[in-house]
């Protein structure tokens, strides 16, 4: 390049402004969900907000209670942004705002946490959190995908009395046995509730919880 400039630095500039551009972007969207956060609060409405890994069926949860279609896929960023809906449930005048967040990630590219925390970041301000977990895989495997979502949470600052943890797919579990989870002293602490999301099984038991939590917040 002219007067000693060498490629790799237009390059760096480049990129600079780029990384510039994209933190002002993340910081007006943080801006942008704190105005949302007000005016939910100010309708006087609940906020429940689902949450957990990849493929654990949040989507398919949320269509099931919003009567919504959202695409729900076991690839990566499928759900790439917060949907968030009304729901009242039939069996009483009680209203919650029901949101579906994008799904955690292990081993996440450093280049995207920041990304992602900011999407994530509507948890912290949810009066219930519906951490979903897939009942049917392995326990270890179920083990480690939990503890990854309580550090994700933790580091969010959400609150462990707000989580309720939804144990998803029960359908594929045989006599629908959750012996293997119940067991284990890694989710003692935290009420739970079986479903299958794709079946409807445990879905008035689930909305009795949530109900049942929200009408403290």
């Amino acid at each position: 390049m002219g007067m000693g400039e060498y490629a790799v630095d237009v390059k760096f500039r480049a990129l600079r402004k780029q990384m510039a551009f994209i933190k002002e972007k993340l910081e007006k969207s943080r801006t942008v969900r704190d105005l949302h956060t007000v005016e939910r609060r100010k309708l006087g409405v609940p906020f429940v907000s689902l949450a957990g890994y990849t493929s654990s069926g949040k989507t398919t949860l949320f269509n099931r209670l919003t009567s919504e279609s959202k695409e729900a896929s076991p690839n990566l960023f499928t759900t790439l942004s917060t949907t968030t809906r009304m729901v009242t449930f039939s069996n009483s005048k009680s209203r919650v705002l029901l949101s579906d967040t994008v799904g955690f990630i292990s081993r996440l590219p450093a280049y995207l946490v920041e990304s992602f925390k900011s999407t994530l970041d509507e948890l912290r301000y949810a009066d219930l959190v519906l951490l979903m977990v897939d009942a049917s895989e392995p326990l270890d495997s179920i083990r480690t995908k939990f503890m990854s979502c309580r550090e994700t949470l933790s580091e969010l600052e959400v609150d462990p009395g707000r989580i309720l943890l939804v144990l998803n797919k029960m359908d594929l579990l045989p006599d629908r046995d959750r012996s293997h989870i119940d067991e284990d002293s890694l989710f003692k602490d935290f009420d739970s509730v079986n479903i299958s999301a794709t079946e409807g099984y445990g879905l008035r038991q689930l909305r009795n919880h949530i109900l049942q939590r929200t009408s403290k917040a």
